[in-house]
């Protein structure tokens, strides 16, 4: 009977692959793929606006491209691909799941990046404690939802403009990594930069708006933001 029962067991996992890896197809006419074993089509979030924070294991093998776990992510809902070489990574979303925009995506911290090649962490905005677990709250040495707030609204209800970037303004540029309770695993990145004259201004990638950031944010930006 022991052996019969081992006979079973490595029949079973020989038929249902020894990693666990589902198997997938790239789909003909959009960018995206099918996960064979659950029938849940994927298609790509905007490339430059949503990013995972991590990449876990890998889900999903489709036609040589491997596709990962988020983490805090339900697999279901979001996977993500990942260039060895660049180390980039677009995200996938099921069909069932609305497209992120950024007042979609409802941040309450963000990261501020040094924009470049090679991106540095240079400071961030704290997430109020409402939005953090019991014993992570009283923690954070600033409140700063409504700054977060204020950058969402802007980009969301602030007029968009037509801004002509000087040359050399790379050195003036950063990137908000916009954070989220309602999608953990995720960030959305938004570019803040400034013009010949010292304004001030935000990027949302994938609505392609750009408005001006308010005073506060440039304040904050300009001033160094708060200790990482």
């Amino acid at each position: 009977m022991k052996r019969l029962f081992c006979l079973a067991l490595c029949l079973a996992l020989l038929l249902c692959g020894c990693d666990g890896v589902h198997s997938g197809s790239a789909l003909t006419q959009e960018f995206g793929f099918v996960d064979e074993d659950t029938d849940i089509e994927y298609v790509v979030c905007h490339i430059l606006a949503v990013k995972p924070v991590n990449i876990g294991e890998v889900y999903c093998h489709a036609d040589g491209v491997d596709y990962y776990q988020i983490p805090f992510q339900d697999p279901t809902e979001f996977l993500c691909d990942l260039d060895q070489e660049s180390g980039s990574s677009y995200v996938y979303r099921s069909k069932q799941q609305p497209e992120i925009t950024v007042g979609e995506f409802d941040a309450v911290a963000a990261w501020l990046y040094a924009d470049g090649t090679s991106p540095q962490r240079l400071a961030q905005l704290y997430a109020d404690d409402e939005y953090l677990a019991e014993e992570l709250r009283g923690k954070n040495p600033s409140q700063d939802t409504d700054k977060v707030r204020m950058i969402t609204d802007a980009l969301v209800n602030g007029e968009g403009l037509v801004v002509s970037i000087p040359e050399g303004s790379e050195s003036d540029s950063y990137e908000f990594r916009l954070l989220s309770v309602k999608y953990p695993g995720l960030y959305y990145s938004v570019w803040f930069f400034t013009d010949a004259f010292g304004k001030c201004y935000l990027h949302d990638f994938a609505a392609d708006k750009t408005v001006e950031a308010p005073s506060v944010i440039s304040a904050w930006v300009i001033g160094g933001g708060t200790s990482v």
